[in-house]
């Protein structure tokens, strides 16, 4: 287990101003988020860089010793609460998730029709869930929400359908969750990199995305795991891919040590979790996943590249090829050199995976966040600071010229460029004494 930093009793008081600083940026988001219209890009921004520079300004003051866990917990859901009456209105995948929710509720599952098909059915409808159906993006592709996040959406519907505010008390209760556990396996370093960590406080409060459902299950398995409850960690671990499917990257470094114990609770709790719906002849999330994977592109690196030297249908395939190549190679030198679960490289193999990837939304990285928690990485922290820029769209913009979901050709060169030079300075010789001082 990691050991946390040092309690300093004197710490606490000048914490506060940090925390302030950064309350006050999530608060005038939220105020302006209530706003008609969309969002000015600006005050997202702002909201984000503010959020980072309290952290490295609280950082500077911990120095001297850490506050408490439930000082660190307490500011961390202070932030949360900022998001709870925000209106998202850089991007609308949340009203998928409240008709998703509701379809649920009615037909036992969401995967049979997508939500065009509803759009000359009759029938009595909550305001909210009305207004879902009428906004929801891509209304010809089914669902690819999984089984395990299906029911997260279902619950909030059956406490009141079409509210995104229930949904959002929801993730602030799961986030308060991966707090705990984090202070658990972390120590105070983790849970409050995750509690602070300004990507993470505004994809999962103020946006409404579910990652943290998904990773709550996961970061469970890690404890069950270190605590060599290996049954338990593959089940839990099944749980977490059939709320989505990213966890799958972390399964191999989970069941290296003891395959015989963790696989079987693994594939145990996925037939749970899949077989009811394949038996009705449901095809869960797969033909929108497929969809997804065959033909959007969004803010890649690694895709346009390889789509730019050998042309789209042979990139969907190479980058596949890359990536699992990165993979792993990560894994087979975590394996030889014996590492700890501790060790595991599970970060570095999502990296992989979302710089490679033909999609990479900004709400994706909050999966990095509680596998660099505890020992943050450069390339990390630039990546989780920079993705935000890709909200820059043309919709978000207002700008004609371009498609809605289109980026204008700045960002991926600001994006990116900026994230391969924070990565590279840390490969920069370090500038001797004597010419520090001259």
């Amino acid at each position: 287990m990691t050991e946390s930093p040092p309690v300093a009793q004197k710490a606490l008081p000048r914490s506060i101003f940090p925390f302030g600083l950064a309350l006050a940026a999530y608060a005038i988001l939220s105020f302006c988020s209530l706003a008609p219209g969309r969002l000015s890009l600006a005050v997202w921004w702002t909201a984000q860089a503010v959020g980072w520079i309290s952290c490295a300004w609280f950082l500077h003051i911990a120095t001297g010793g850490w506050p408490a866990n439930r000082w660190i917990v307490a500011t961390a859901l202070a932030f949360r609460v900022c998001g709870l009456w925000a209106t998202p209105t850089l991007e609308d995948d949340y009203q998928r998730y409240l008709w998703d929710g509701w379809r649920t509720i009615q037909d036992g599952s969401p995967y049979d029709h997508a939500p065009i098909e509803f759009f000359s059915v009759v029938e009595q409808r909550p305001p909210g869930i009305e207004k879902a159906l009428n906004e929801i993006n891509n209304p010809h592709l089914t669902t690819i929400y999984a089984p395990v996040t299906q029911l997260l959406f279902a619950a909030s519907a059956a406490v009141a359908p079409g509210s995104l505010f229930t949904l959002k008390l929801f993730l602030l209760l799961i986030d308060l969750g991966i707090l705990l556990l984090l202070t658990v396996c972390g120590g105070r370093a983790a849970a409050w990199f995750y509690g602070w960590c300004p990507l993470v406080v505004t994809e999962n409060a103020f946006h409404a995305h579910p990652e943290a459902w998904a990773l709550l299950w996961l970061v469970m398995a890690w404890v069950f795991a270190r605590r060599q409850r290996w049954l338990l960690a593959g089940a839990l671990a099944g749980v977490a891919v059939g709320a989505k499917i990213f966890a799958i990257f972390a399964i191999p470094f989970l069941a290296w040590r003891r395959p015989m114990l963790v696989l079987p609770g693994f594939l145990a709790a996925l037939g749970l979790i899949y077989a009811p719906l394949l038996a009705l002849g449901s095809s869960v999330e797969w033909p929108g996943l497929h969809a997804m994977a065959g033909h959007f592109e969004f803010n890649s690196l690694g895709f346009a590249l390889l789509a730019g030297l050998c042309g789209t249908s042979a990139a969907r395939l190479l980058w596949l090829v890359v990536f699992t190549l990165i993979a792993v190679l990560l894994f087979a030198r975590w394996a030889r050199q014996k590492q700890s679960l501790e060790e595991a490289p599970v970060a570095d193999v999502l990296l992989a995976f979302f710089l490679l990837s033909p999609v990479l939304n900004p709400w994706y990285l909050v999966w990095l966040v509680p596998f660099v928690a505890a020992k943050p990485t450069r390339r990390s922290v630039a990546l989780l600071a920079v993705v935000p820029l890709s909200y820059a769209t043309g919709l978000n913009l207002g700008d004609p010229t371009l498609s809605l979901y289109a980026l204008p050709a700045w960002v991926r060169p600001l994006e990116f460029g900026s994230f391969l030079l924070i990565v590279l300075s840390n490969f920069w010789p370090p500038r001797r004494k004597s010419e520090a001082q001259v």
